[in-house]
């Protein structure tokens, strides 16, 4: 065993500032051949062996070198090298293996040296990367020294050498210095042959290890621990950095690295600025990546993982090899909105004081901070950086070797930085990042944003960090997407688009409905009837006049006949509550409504104080004159359309003509509507895009059909509409087309396919394009004239993004300060262009709120969405959700649209939405869903497949099956009463809570002895205190004593109950009862509704008569 006088701690020096020194003792090095000898492994090992151990195929520790040399070299002289180092460093005959002790490193006298020569002279560049890009990937096995791996090619034209280490035994500087010692034991090779040695190490990581489990326990560390408990008050702060992939459940490491380098200016830059503040450029570099990371997120607190060398500047510690690195997190505040003069100060104070405590296990600062256990990020800090030497070179006697920047295709975090000086000065750097979760275009824009804030802060170090900009500010493509300029005539009207079809196409069908059907010349004389009786009637032009009507051809009539009167038409759905229609009658002020018989008595009824004369469509007859179009100002109101109001009140939303022409002009265009188009209306007037439904085919020649409401709101009779009427164009809300789809339509090759109101769900667009020619998503607020952007939707494969702006359409992303973001990063969408409506009606405080001048270029009005989009860089746009309803628990933000996915992907659900119940600490996501008929799907099944698609914190604590989904009276889903849907639940019942088989028992028994409380069957291991290097414990026992063998993640994924079922342990025979059977899953339910708040899993287990101990005591 270890001789514990070899390290010892300075007699002048206090435990906090020990120092190693050197020991006399015999080295480890001169065990015999067959000798090997067990030590306990470093803190930073454990925590490698752990991550190694959580997904055992994982390459995100190795680090790969490919070197190309055009000099000779010997091959011989380079493997009698490799051997030297072995012998010279413990590390390299040092194996590692999981103990119920804890993991032990086991030093050997002696290792097979893992190198070979391959000829490879016939290969071609293509072969010998794929080679070797294989080969980095290859895991280790970390129980065989030595833990790397060498291969020397010999090349048509010269060497390629490749080398991969593993972290677990190599760190920065033990590469620097593996570099230097094999030039020189390669030199000496050379010289002779025969006798290749190196002096021995007079320390080695293994005197490191037994120094480090007697002086540095949690005793010795807890005064140091202090800091980051008063510098990090909330442990579950997160970075959360807007992504390109919906984050998995569980990270793979999969990954890829960057290359960059700064200008010169901006390396000068920086250099300049560093020594003016008498700051690092580390510590400059690291703060000003800060910045752009809260830009990123918005995050006002979070950590960034830094590494310190850890060698306790010991001049005989800095040759060893090893892992003594430690990565620690680095608090950032951005709460007090500081310059950044004020955050770098900040900044190098916080490094003081990690520097002073970088000894600091960051396996106890998990212990002690206790951060929610998340598979699918790393606890406390996902983001890294360091400032430190070049990549590793290579001579060999001479010979130069070229590195060829090998990978291994993986990622340790969400990214990591690594920057360096190159001797002339100028900063380089890679960037290692996550596939799973970025793409490289984000990365590299990323990069660009990097390089901009790095020349701000240096040019205005006192500057607001909130009013840095992020782009170009004179490039007007990185302002804002624009859609195709075109110019068009609004003074035309609305009207008038129809009324010039009219003299083209007078015989062509124009609208049919239940009613019977109008060409275009005889909805004109209708029309033309109806705008005489309006003037008729004194009403003034620009007034407001409603329109109470069942779905029929009336409702063209009556729309087209108030916009030929020079009036503007407010919908009065008779459906809609007395009060919102009385509300707003009285609000609008409207002289006028057009009704008919069967509606009459809703109008009738209202009650307000000034009642509008009501104008009955039987009474309107024809005429036989058709009139010319009127002539209109496109600014003149051509229809208001109510939506809900914050204030309870809805707000009136005034679309003038010009708007409304240039909307038609456009979508004629793309996704396009020919004369020869139909469209099958089923929308009601009260929704804005009924404008595109009622008016688009006849400002093109084409028919429309209007649906009447029961035949839009039942499929099986939209479906027989569909088959008489045959049309070419529908659109309708995702709720509809879902709707169509189960209830058996089949659709047409020819259809044309729009879709908005909501978010498109993935897996309907699977069934859509199944059913159609064509399936166009599309987005935009009533505020800026029915739709504002499109994407044509070709591949279920491809994720929906709401597309490109329409003709005359401007698109800005911008952040709380209203300035331009970057592509990938989300913020609010500000839409300009022709599109933009008036205001709200007779609501000039909220217009202006709502309706602001441009803050990028100055020029006209912007509307504010209150939608958080992203900008990707392929020029599309991404939406994500409502600002204003934005969803935070417990520090994630939660885009509820990325769960729905994953719940609507399952075969079973039929629909689905996810709501946030409750406030403050008390906030949880529940999942309302709808299965198929003749469909059956547990709640256990589908929360595991939630469990296995999704992050933790997004997994819904309670799923409740419903008969049906709630709709609006625009079809889409009724989320609001899904949030104030009243579920009863059962809350944790003590009995269902307790272990009762025999491997609940055992595994219950366990975890009590390691996290010393008492657990129950729902209780996840490291959500009660649990840490991986005890969970290893856990299952090592399991493996030693019952031969059952548990993946090391198993503990973070699934309960104690679970992991009972899954991974059992044998039973001792009659033990149990043949009788007793494990309980069915529990299940709550209520009229039409089933939940779930619990996995557990109760039964009843006697205990064996004659022996007082409880039986699963015994197992130990």
């Amino acid at each position: 065993m270890p001789n514990n006088n070899r390290i010892t701690l300075s007699q002048q020096q206090s435990s906090d500032e020990a120092l190693v020194e050197l020991s006399k003792d015999n080295r480890w090095s001169q065990l015999k051949p067959e000798e090997t000898i067990a030590v306990p492994g470093t803190y930073a090992q454990q925590a490698l062996h752990f991550v190694q151990s959580f997904q055992p195929e994982s390459v995100a520790y190795h680090i790969p070198f490919d070197f190309r040399f055009d000099k000779e070299l010997s091959p011989d002289a380079l493997e009698k090298a490799l051997y030297a180092l072995v012998q010279r460093h413990d590390i390299l005959r040092t194996g590692f293996e999981q103990g119920e002790n804890g993991l032990q490193q086991i030093v050997h006298g002696v290792v097979n040296l893992p190198h070979e020569l391959v000829e490879a002279g016939q290969w071609t560049e293509q072969n010998i990367r794929a080679y070797t890009q294989q080969w980095a990937r290859e895991p280790f096995d970390l129980t065989q020294p030595p833990l790397f791996k060498s291969k020397l090619l010999r090349l048509k034209n010269g060497w390629a050498w490749y080398l991969c280490f593993h972290h677990i035994a190599f760190d920065h500087m033990s590469i620097v210095q593996f570099a230097a010692d094999i030039n020189a034991a390669y030199q000496r090779a050379l010289i002779n042959p025969d006798s290749v040695s190196l002096a021995p190490m007079p320390l080695s990581v293994v005197d490191y290890a037994v120094w480090q489990e007697k002086h540095q326990r949690i005793e010795y560390m807890r005064d140091k621990i202090t800091y980051w408990q008063e510098a990090v008050p909330d442990a579950s702060v997160h970075l959360d950095l807007p992504t390109d992939f919906p984050r998995p459940a569980v990270m793979t490491g999969k990954g890829q690295d960057y290359w960059f380098e700064m200008d010169e200016a901006t390396s000068n830059l920086a250099r300049q600025t560093a020594k003016q503040c008498r700051v690092s450029r580390y510590l400059l570099t690291m703060t000003q990546l800060a910045v752009v990371l809260h830009r990123y997120s918005k995050a006002e607190q979070f950590l960034l993982g830094t590494p310190f060398a850890n060698r306790s500047d010991q001049a005989e510690l800095q040759n060893v090899l090893g892992c003594f690195m430690n990565t620690l997190p680095l608090p950032f505040d951005f709460s007090d909105k500081p310059t950044f003069r004020t955050l770098l100060n900040r900044t190098q104070q916080h490094f003081l004081k990690i520097f002073e405590r970088q000894d600091v296990p960051f396996q106890q600062l998990i212990e002690t901070l206790k951060p929610p256990r998340d598979t699918s990020h790393h606890p406390l800090y996902q983001v890294a950086f360091m400032y430190q030497d070049p990549p590793m070179q290579i001579n060999l006697g001479g010979a130069e070797g070229v590195n060829q920047h090998l990978h291994s295709g993986s990622s340790k975090f969400d990214m990591t930085f690594w920057l360096w000086d190159e001797p002339n000065g100028q900063i380089k750097g890679n960037i290692e990042f996550s596939t799973e979760v970025y793409e490289l275009s984000s990365i590299q824009t990323l990069l660009d944003v990097y390089s901009k804030v790095i020349r701000a802060t240096c040019l205005n170090l006192d500057a607001p960090i909130a009013e840095l900009p992020l782009v170009d500010l004179n490039d007007p493509f990185a302002l804002a997407l624009k859609g195709p300029e075109h110019a068009f005539d609004a003074s035309i009207g609305l009207h008038g688009l129809v009324a010039a079809q009219v003299k083209t196409n007078p015989n062509a069908l124009a609208v049919a409905s239940d009613d019977g059907e109008l060409t275009y010349q005889e909805l004109w004389a209708k029309v033309s009837a109806v705008a005489s009786f309006i003037r008729e009637k004194g009403v003034e032009p620009g007034s407001y006049i409603g329109v109470s009507l069942n779905r029929s051809t009336q409702l063209l009539v009556a729309t087209l006949g108030i916009l030929q009167a020079g009036c503007a038409y407010v919908p009065l759905d008779p459906e809609y509550p007395q009060d919102r229609l009385a509300y707003m009658v009285e609000h609008s002020q409207m002289p006028l409504v057009l009704t008919e018989d069967a509606c009459a008595g809703v109008i009738e009824l209202l009650d307000v104080p000034q009642a509008p004369v009501l104008l009955k469509m039987e009474q309107v007859e024809p005429q036989s004159e058709l009139s010319d179009a009127v002539s209109i100002n496109p600014e003149q109101p051509a229809y208001v359309i109510y939506t809900s109001g914050s204030t309870g009140l809805p707000k009136g939303v005034v679309v003038p003509h010009r708007s409304v022409v240039n909307f038609m002009q456009s979508i004629a265009d793309q996704p396009g509507f020919k004369s020869s188009d139909r469209l099958l209306a089923v929308t009601t007037l009260s929704f804005d895009i009924s404008v595109l439904e009622l008016f688009l085919p006849l400002t093109q020649g084409g028919a429309v059909y209007v649906a009447p409401a029961d035949v839009a709101k039942d499929p099986v009779l939209l479906d027989q509409c569909f088959k008489a009427f045959k049309p070419s164009v529908m659109q309708a809300t995702p709720a509809t087309w879902r709707m169509l789809v189960i209830a058996g339509w089949q659709g047409s090759d020819d259809l044309k396919l729009l879709v908005g109101g909501e978010a498109l769900p993935e897996d309907l667009v699977d069934e859509l394009l199944l059913h159609s020619g064509q399936v166009w998503n599309m987005y935009g607020p009533t505020e800026t004239t029915i739709w504002s952007t499109c994407f044509n939707v070709v591949s279920a494969d491809e994720p929906v993004v709401i597309g490109s702006p329409l003709q005359n359409t401007d698109c800005y992303i911008l952040d709380d300060q209203l300035q331009p973001l970057p592509p990938g990063v989300p913020g609010e969408l500000m839409i300009g262009g022709a599109g933009v409506a008036l205001g709200y009606l007779h609501r000039e405080d909220l217009t202006q709120e709502r309706f602001i001048p441009n803050p990028v270029t100055g020029a006209g009005l912007l509307y504010r969405t209150g939608d958080l989009v992203t900008r990707l860089s392929n020029g599309q746009l991404k939406y994500h959700n409502r600002l204003d309803n934005q969803v935070k628990i417990r520090g994630f933000r939660i885009e509820l649209g990325e769960i729905e996915q994953v719940l609507l992907k399952q075969e079973q659900v039929q629909g689905g939405a996810v709501v946030v119940q409750g406030q403050g600490f008390d906030k949880r996501l529940v999942a309302f869903y709808q299965i198929k008929d003749g469909e059956k799907l547990s709640i256990m099944k589908l929360k595991r497949a939630l469990s296995d698609a999704l992050p933790k914190h997004m997994v819904p604590e309670l799923l409740v099956s419903l008969d049906a989904m709630p709709l609006t009276p625009s079809g889409k889903i009724d989320r609001k009463s899904l949030a104030q849907y009243k579920v009863q639940t059962a809350e944790d019942v003590s009995a269902a809570q307790q272990p009762t088989t025999y491997s609940e028992l055992y595994y219950a028994e366990v975890w009590k002895k390691i996290l010393k409380r008492d657990v129950g069957v729902n209780d996840n291991f490291f959500d009660i205190g649990g840490h991986s290097l005890a969970s290893l414990s856990v299952v090592a026992a399991a493996k030693k004593n019952h031969g059952v063998i548990i993946p090391a993640n198993a503990l973070v994924m699934n309960t104690l109950g679970q992991l009972a079922a899954i991974y059992p342990i044998p039973e001792p025979e009659k033990v149990i009862e043949p009788e007793q059977e494990k309980a069915a899953e529990p299940v709550v339910e209520a009229a039409a509704v089933q939940v779930e708040n619990t996995n557990s899993v109760s039964s009843e287990i006697k205990e064996t008569e004659g022996d007082k101990k409880p039986w699963w005591k015994r197992l130990f």
